[in-house]
């Protein structure tokens, strides 16, 4: 019999006591946690003052009512992160820097206390419990080094469960990964989706057998590439959910992984319509708004991630009855032109990834010298397989798959966008950087 996420009696725990969770018992700790945040933030934090002025000093009667409050975007975190901040700055333990992807902009800044951290690390340590046994060791391809970083929180969290882990960084060579995984008998692994990809293609063989659980985290992870690691390693994989502004910590999948558990004692989550940024219903798509709960050191209401997702109902087939979230890998702003289409990289994975020989990929979009020139995207793709008619064969399945994508396949058709591909090797490709994103090379004089 399937179990359940063991997120359940621990939110039922801090929010009512305990027991069964109760979702009406949850919404009135939500709406009274609400509340004392609303009344914090506006007491100390000029910027949630000004916003917030005219809310009534008893607050919400309903959590219904947050959707009357304004939205909050980035763009402070970026130019007046301290006017969001609710505590004098000696209070403050942790600061992070978070620059976006190709952004040339101001780096967003969050600021975070000691018991803001001490949240994240019990969510850590409640959410691994469903992966990892007492005696065991993880290995995180995530930084470590740092105090409160992932790899240090993670760390932090797993020793409560008298496991052992270890902080590799972000991954270099597959060889060599796998080569330390075997040696100190790690059998839970974490890290960027799009690296442990590469692992699993190039490293099969070694760790088949070896490993028996793997999560996903720190960016979006398709189903598709879940199911592939899990195919190749002989393992389950889980995926988890959270950003920077979350605390790190969201959501996490149980065992039936159809959607990530959120840590409702902390958070209040809602899929909201882009344009009107109205609440949308269980089931329909839209961005995802996060309303953080207990915060004391900056505090976020009502902010829009950029990223898309929908929420699922309650009853998930584990039996839990915490909500959950499925995100979907777009996010605002990540899509590039090319005449009158858009593609991610997301779009360019899903093509390339279908020749299962391929392990990585990295993507350089180039546009013409006019908008009316073919685009060229660039792929620098790594295989195990040798000589140069086994990598001709590649390079032609390659094609084919991108020409059969609804999204890729009309560009490359109509002559609008041409491929190039060059091949290198796993460890190259892993050193272009830990976060994968589509390179753009702007080659026009006016688009």
């Amino acid at each position: 019999m399937m179990q359940p996420t063991p997120l359940d009696a621990w939110i039922a725990e801090q929010t009512h006591g305990g027991g069964p969770l109760d979702p009406e018992k949850l919404r009135e700790y939500q709406l009274h946690t609400l509340n004392e945040t609303l009344a914090w933030a506006m007491e100390n934090s000029p910027y949630h003052r000004g916003r917030l002025g005219r809310l009534p000093k008893s607050g919400l009667s309903d959590l219904g009512e947050l959707a009357d409050l304004p939205i909050m975007d980035e763009s402070i975190l970026r130019t007046r992160p301290e006017y969001v901040l609710c505590i004098s700055q000696g209070d403050v333990a942790r600061v992070v820097t978070l620059r976006t992807t190709g952004s040339t902009g101001e780096p967003k800044r969050l600021y975070f206390t000691a018991e803001d951290i001490a949240h994240t690390v019990d969510f850590f340590a409640v959410g691994m419990t469903q992966q990892i046994r007492s005696g065991d060791t993880a290995m995180v391809f995530m930084p470590g080094a740092t105090p409160h970083s992932v790899g240090d929180l993670l760390r932090e969290s797993l020793t409560r469960l008298q496991a052992e882990c270890i902080s590799y960084g972000f991954m270099d060579d597959p060889a060599r990964v796998a080569e330390k995984i075997l040696l100190h008998e790690a059998r839970v692994l974490i890290g960027l989706p799009g690296q442990l990809l590469t692992l699993a293609r190039a490293q099969a063989e070694a760790l088949r057998g070896n490993i028996s659980s793997v999560l996903l985290s720190g960016e979006h992870a398709p189903q598709w590439l879940a199911r592939d690691i899990a195919s190749r390693l002989d393992c389950e994989v889980f995926i988890h959910y959270g950003l920077t502004e979350t605390g790190l910590g969201g959501g996490v999948e149980c065992c039936a992984h159809h959607g990530m558990h959120l840590r409702e004692a902390d958070l209040l989550v809602e899929i909201v319509d882009p344009g009107s940024k109205q609440p949308l219903p269980a089931g329909e798509q839209g961005e995802i708004v996060l309303t953080t709960l207990r915060r004391r050191g900056m505090p976020l209401i009502r902010y829009a991630t950029g990223d898309k997702g929908m929420l699922l109902d309650r009853d998930c087939p584990c039996g839990s009855r915490v909500a959950r979230l499925l995100p979907l890998g777009e996010r605002r702003g990540d899509t590039v032109p090319v005449q009158d289409s858009h593609f991610s990289l997301n779009h360019v994975d899903e093509a390339v990834f279908r020749v299962d020989r391929i392990s990585a990929c990295n993507a350089e979009l180039r546009y013409g010298a006019s908008p009316s020139e073919a685009a060229t995207l660039r792929l620098s793709l790594a295989t195990k397989s040798a000589g140069n008619e086994a990598t001709h064969q590649l390079a032609a399945e390659v094609r084919e798959a991108m020409a059969a994508s609804p999204v890729l396949g009309p560009l490359i058709h109509s002559h609008a966008l041409d491929v190039d591909i060059a091949w290198t090797t796993g460890a190259e490709c892993l050193a272009a950087g830990p976060k994968r994103s589509l390179v753009i090379q702007n080659n026009q004089e006016s688009l």
